[in-house]
């Protein structure tokens, strides 16, 4: 069995520079060929901070909702076996995501397999243009931005830029001018 997992989280602001904490991670893994739910992880973590009011204002989780929640350092290395667990993990807005994680587990000393990940340049709004049927309700939670929908629009993005990559090898090598091609 071949898998591939959605994964996202919440935080308490948009800046580790100031400090900013994560408060929910959600793995979600997947049968690549069935693509039936195989395994799930959901974990909410007390960021022993404030959350920024504009950030509580997106996800809804409240410093409230974490008191009694495990520490990132007891949850890091869970977090690192999810991870590692699947063949590919697509990031829900890794542009963000991908170096909040790293920042916090590098703290620790720990990483995640730099070979298994995948950002995701896709938002819940634009799941509809990409075939997947209408954006989950609660976009914002973790959990349903690390959705089956999600990881598969993701995942065909990524199939066709490789296409259209190795599409334009193909020409270049044959010599042939294409717009994308580079060198030629």
């Amino acid at each position: 069995m071949r898998l591939v997992s959605g994964f996202d989280i919440e935080t308490t602001g948009l800046s580790k520079k100031d400090g900013h904490r994560m408060i929910e991670a959600a793995i979600l893994h997947y049968d690549f060929d069935t693509r039936k739910l195989v395994d799930k992880w959901v974990q909410r973590i007390d960021p022993e901070r404030s959350i920024d009011a504009k950030s509580q204002a997106v996800h809804g989780i409240a410093y409230d909702d974490l008191v009694g929640c495990a520490k990132f350092d007891a949850v890091a290395p869970r977090l690192v076996q999810e991870l590692n667990w699947s063949d590919l993990t697509v990031i829900h807005n890794g542009g963000f995501d991908a170096p909040f994680t790293n920042a916090e587990l590098k703290r620790l000393g720990l990483h995640v397999r730099p070979d298994s990940c995948i950002a995701s340049p896709v938002h819940s709004s634009a799941s509809g243009r990409l075939g997947a049927g209408s954006a989950p309700r609660d976009r914002h939670h973790s959990r349903s931005d690390a959705s089956p929908e999600i990881c598969w629009c993701a995942w065909q993005a990524y199939l066709m830029q490789f296409f259209c990559a190795v599409v334009n090898l193909f020409f270049c090598a044959l010599n042939v001018q294409t717009d994308n091609c580079v060198g030629a």
